[in-house]
C-alpha cells in the first residue's frame, strides 16, 4: 500500500468519525491531505526529473476543486467537496480495473481518474442505503399515513423521542410537520417533544461514510458498479 493512499485512508476515517459525531469535518484534515499530496508528488517529480507528476497533482486539485464547488452549490456538504479536493492533490491516479469506455475516458491524460471514480462509486453506494432503510421499515410493519411519511420510510425510522435521544438521531418531525433535511442544531432540540412522543428520526449518515467505503473498494472494483448499472439498462458495451 503506497504512503499517499494510506494517508488518504487515515484522513477519510478521521473525517468520517468527525462528521458522524459533530456533523462537521475539520478543515485541518483536507488541508493536510492536500499539502502532503503536493509535497509527495513534488518530491517524486524531483527524484524522477519529470514534473508531470506534480502536474497531475495540481490539475487533480483544480478539477476536484471545481467539482467540489458544484457539490456545494447543490447543497452537498462543503467538507465533502474539500475532501475530494484533497484527494485530487494526493492521489490523482491509482491502479484500478476498468470495464467501461467511460472508465477509459477518465484515464486520459491529466484527468484525476481515481478521486472521480471514488466520488461516482460513493454516489451509487449512497443510493443503496435508502433502499435498505425502506426494507427495514417494511419488515417492522411501519405503515405511512401521509406522503411525507412515505418519503421518511427511505431516510429514517419511527421511534419514541427517548429512543432518538439514546441513539443520537436527528428528529425530522411527525406526520405532515416533517423536515427531510434537519440540521443538527434544530433536530437535536429534544425539548420540543415529549419523551414518549413518536417521531420520525434519521441517522443522517454523512456522505463522508460512503466516500470512505468507496475509497477502500475502488482500487478493487474500479468502474464495475457503472458496468453493472449499464448492464441492467441493457447499455453495456
Amino acid at each position: 500500500m503506497e504512503i499517499n493512499y494510506l494517508i488518504g485512508l487515515v484522513g477519510l476515517i478521521i473525517a468520517s468519525i468527525c462528521d458522524l459525531k459533530d456533523r462537521e469535518i475539520n478543515d485541518c484534515i483536507w488541508i493536510f491531505i492536500t499539502i502532503f499530496g503536493f509535497l509527495y508528488w513534488g518530491y517524486f517529480s524531483f527524484l524522477m526529473h519529470n514534473f508531470i507528476y506534480i502536474g497531475y497533482s495540481v490539475v487533480g486539485f483544480l478539477i476536484c476543486f471545481a467539482i467540489g464547488y458544484i457539490m456545494f452549490l447543490f447543497g452537498v456538504g462543503g467538507g465533502d467537496g474539500k475532501l475530494l479536493m484533497g484527494l485530487g492533490a494526493l492521489i490523482p491516479k491509482y491502479k484500478m480495473p476498468i470495464f467501461t469506455p467511460f472508465g477509459n475516458l477518465l484515464n486520459i491524460s491529466l484527468i484525476p481518474s481515481f478521486p472521480l471514480m471514488v466520488l461516482i462509486n460513493a454516489i451509487f453506494l449512497s443510493i443503496f442505503l435508502p433502499i435498505i432503510i425502506f426494507l427495514k421499515n417494511v419488515a417492522k410493519g411501519v405503515k405511512p399515513e401521509t406522503k411525507k411519511e412515505f418519503i421518511c420510510m427511505f431516510i429514517g425510522e419511527k421511534m419514541k423521542v427517548a429512543t432518538a435521544k439514546e441513539k443520537e438521531r436527528l428528529i425530522m418531525g411527525t406526520q405532515d410537520n416533517i423536515n427531510f433535511l434537519p440540521s443538527a442544531e434544530d433536530a437535536c432540540n429534544f425539548l420540543k417533544f415529549d419523551d414518549n412522543e413518536e417521531v420520525w428520526a434519521t441517522p443522517a449518515i454523512p456522505f463522508a461514510i460512503p466516500l470512505l467505503v468507496s475509497y477502500i473498494l475502488t482500487p478493487y472494483i474500479g468502474d464495475k458498479i457503472i458496468y453493472m448499472f449499464l448492464s441492467m439498462l441493457g447499455l453495456s458495451l
